[in-house]
């Protein structure tokens, strides 16, 4: 028994240790990573790991690839998206609004600066790049490149995203787009 937990144990740390260049280069994501080990040991991803895994893939695929196709494989029926602006309720309303923004940054992108698991939340801290070529919020398109950061906790319900709580921050966004310009 002590040897097969000794081989079990040398190769999750030799699976984890292993460079994120050797896994860019094998083109195996860190999510193919937990996978890989799941199935080794026998066991599956913990709920902390699917979690991670539903927020890295909504990134990625949803927001930065918009492929609204996999939205109803994260989102959960009753979801809800709180921000500053308003409130924003299931998959529909969420489609509308990465589009609304998708329209006015045609080149958007979502960079993950930290991701946080605890329990059945998220927090997700990100930088949001684009380039402001169409309307915002009955603002013209100004061609300017934006870069601001935003803050997402995310509830999951049934290994879903229930609901969320989103800060961006405008006032950053809205100067580099040139509406709003603070005293010197």
């Amino acid at each position: 028994m002590k040897k097969v937990i000794l081989i079990v144990l040398c190769l999750l740390v030799s699976l984890m240790m292993r460079s994120p260049q050797a896994y860019a280069a094998q083109s195996i994501t860190y999510t193919d990573r937990l996978a890989v080990i799941a199935e080794q040991t026998g066991g599956s991803l913990s709920s902390s790991q699917a979690h991670e895994q539903a927020i890295r893939r909504f990134i990625k695929e949803v927001i930065n690839n918009e492929n609204f196709s996999i939205i109803s494989e994260l989102i959960h029926p009753d979801y809800v998206h709180r921000s500053p602006d308003g409130e924003v309720y299931g998959s529909e309303g969420l489609k509308a609004l990465f589009s609304s923004y998708r329209t006015a940054f045609p080149d958007l992108n979502i960079d993950i600066d930290d991701l946080v698991v605890a329990g059945d939340k998220t927090v997700l801290s990100f930088t949001l790049t684009g380039t402001h070529k169409g309307e915002l919020m009955g603002i013209a398109a100004t061609n300017q490149p934006v870069k601001v950061h935003g803050i997402v906790i995310s509830r999951f319900e049934e290994d879903k995203i229930v609901e969320e709580w989103e800060i961006v921050d405008l006032l950053t966004m809205f100067q580099q787009i040139g509406i709003v310009s603070l005293p010197a």
